[in-house]
């Protein structure tokens, strides 16, 4: 009986423990978690990178209403003439002359009125959040002065930063928001009371250009992203 001849198998070569070798060594290492000092440093550097973008737009939200508000005061005057003037010299006879005489103002303007509140309010909240922030780094920076018996750390937390400049940097954008929320307010509670165009357009123009939001505050806010790594 003649033999049958098998064909001999062929041998597998695993490439699994090479791929996943592979894989390792290309792997890079996980960074360390940042903890404590660190940590509260970085999320407030975040902070204030949301706090601001959250600003500018609703700045620009407010702008528009503002424009708004100052479009519908200069059409109204525009658009309608005092039908008459009586003299009289009663506080009743006043107040009917003042109201036959004024300009009717467009169902519309309370609406921008009461969303210019609603903005101003944001931006209110914003900034006590932005105080926020620099209390706490304060409260890092007295940590770190006590731990080291009244001295800085040569070791910086991050890159090149004293600990120290972080809370510099944050008080000098607080400072400036600061200065800048009482503006929004003035515009808030005169814009809708004013007749003089230029005065109207002198409101819209401040509330866009917000003269006290300096233009270093976005060296500021980069330096500081850059500087933990945001960047």
């Amino acid at each position: 009986m003649a033999e049958t001849s098998k064909t001999p198998k062929k041998k597998r070569h695993s490439t699994s423990s090479t791929a996943s070798g592979d894989s390792v060594s290309k792997q890079s290492p996980k960074p360390t978690a940042l903890t404590g000092s660190s940590r509260k440093i970085k999320d407030h550097c975040a902070d204030w990178h949301n706090y601001i973008n959250k600003w500018e737009t609703i700045n620009d939200q407010g702008f528009q209403l503002v424009s708004s508000i100052a479009n519908c005061k200069i059409q109204a005057q525009s658009s309608e003439a005092p039908e008459k003037t009586v003299n009289v010299i009663t506080r009743e006879g006043d107040i009917n002359n003042l109201q036959e005489g004024s300009h009717k103002m467009p169902v519309e303007l309370n609406d921008y009125c009461t969303q210019l509140e609603t903005a101003y309010n944001s931006m209110s909240k914003l900034v006590k959040k932005m105080e926020i922030i620099c209390t706490n780094l304060k409260g890092v920076c007295d940590l770190e002065l006590h731990q080291n018996n009244g001295a800085w750390s040569d070791k910086p937390l991050f890159q090149t930063w004293p600990t120290k400049l972080f809370y510099d940097a944050s008080s000098e954008l607080l400072s400036m928001y600061k200065k800048e929320l009482p503006i929004k307010q003035i515009i808030l509670q005169e814009i809708a009371h004013t007749e003089d165009r230029d005065r109207l357009m002198f409101y819209v123009a401040t509330w866009l250009h917000q003269p006290y939001i300096e233009d270093n505050s976005k060296t500021l806010l980069e330096s500081m992203l850059v500087e933990t790594g945001h960047r």
